[in-house]
């Protein structure tokens, strides 16, 4: 899902861009870019624009794994977040910041879920620039085995007959 806030002398696009993907043919751009290149906007006050993914059903006690790569060429003009990654178990205050990275970076995201709900993934442009990811995947981790306790057999002492 598409969303961009309209921001006075901001225009923003979104595209799958062939330009040096990470794998594959194509990787997600996004971009805000002034109107009036002369004279950009000091401070963007929020993202002017974002993507959300399709919501994902997971239960009470999974851990949520959120993966990707993501590059940001140049700091984005008006803000110090960056490209922001934000899930909807951890929010804003738990997304992941890059405000700078010209060349392909990871980003790892590790959730508990506490009740069943959906998970949703926002990957948001906070200022004026441009911003590309690639290879997001949203998975459950298996639980790890605990071992359960065993009895074990104590030694019989006695008198030997």
């Amino acid at each position: 899902r598409h969303q961009q806030l309209p921001v006075k002398g901001v225009e923003t696009a979104v595209r799958l861009s062939p330009n040096a993907a990470h794998s594959g043919s194509y990787c997600l751009e996004l971009r805000a870019s002034p109107t009036d290149v002369a004279t950009p906007a000091p401070v963007v006050p929020s993202s002017p624009v974002w993507i959300t993914s399709p919501p994902i059903q997971v239960k009470a006690g999974d851990i949520v794994e959120i993966t990707g790569v993501a590059r940001v060429p140049q700091p984005l003009i008006g803000s110090v977040d960056g490209l922001q990654i934000i899930d909807s178990l951890g929010g804003v205050d738990m997304s992941v910041r890059i405000p700078k990275s010209p060349s392909w970076k990871p980003f790892r995201l590790v959730r508990a879920v506490p009740t069943g709900t959906e998970v949703t993934v926002s990957i948001a442009l906070t200022g004026l620039g441009a911003a590309q990811v690639d290879d997001l995947a949203i998975r459950t981790i298996p639980k790890p085995i605990v071992a359960q306790p065993t009895q074990v057999a104590q030694p019989r002492v006695g008198i030997p007959r």
